[in-house]
């Protein structure tokens, strides 16, 4: 499992490092986490052009500028567009950027690299709140031998008080 911690090394809230503390309290996960900090676009789009990981998770911030969604790297902007050359079909992606389920942003990557699931903030989410769900999605993916995003999904959606605030495509 491919962890992209997107955040400045100045900012002290790193929720896609929390994921993987979190997954190392495990010894028996069917997935190895790894945790990369990527800063830039360029370094960005190569991590994930030489994965090979089914799961994905990307903790990053989103913006908009007038109508367009964007992963916002501490060092360049992701659009959608950025995605053309991947094949996601066998990936399960979590994008945690405010914002990013909203617009052309979530749609437009799950249908360019056609992800098999992709979850994505649609509302503004405070790094609390997206580390609680990304815990619990864990939690439920890989211990209750679900390894569904759907079904896990579903049960942490039930469970968090955060309506609408990530999606699933």
């Amino acid at each position: 499992m491919l962890i992209l911690e997107c955040m400045s090394n100045e900012e002290t809230r790193n929720e896609g490092r929390v994921v993987y503390n979190y997954l190392n309290m495990f010894h028996d996960l069917p997935v190895e986490p790894r945790l990369k900090r990527v800063l830039t676009k360029k370094s960005f789009l190569q991590t994930l052009e030489y994965s090979n990981e089914n799961f994905i998770h990307v903790s990053t911030h989103g913006s908009r500028e007038k109508e367009s969604y964007y992963i916002d790297l501490p060092n360049g902007e992701v659009y959608p567009e950025d995605f053309e050359d991947f094949d996601f079909s066998n990936v399960q992606i979590i994008f945690t950027g405010c914002l990013l389920g909203r617009g052309d942003f979530a749609g437009r990557v799950s249908y360019i690299t056609k992800a098999k699931y992709l979850i994505a903030p649609f509302n503004n989410i405070s790094f609390v709140n997206s580390a609680t769900f990304c815990i619990l999605f864990y939690y439920h993916l890989f211990t209750r031998n679900s390894l569904s995003f759907s079904r896990s999904y579903t049960w942490v959606a039930k469970r968090l008080p955060v309506k609408g605030a990530l999606r699933l495509y």
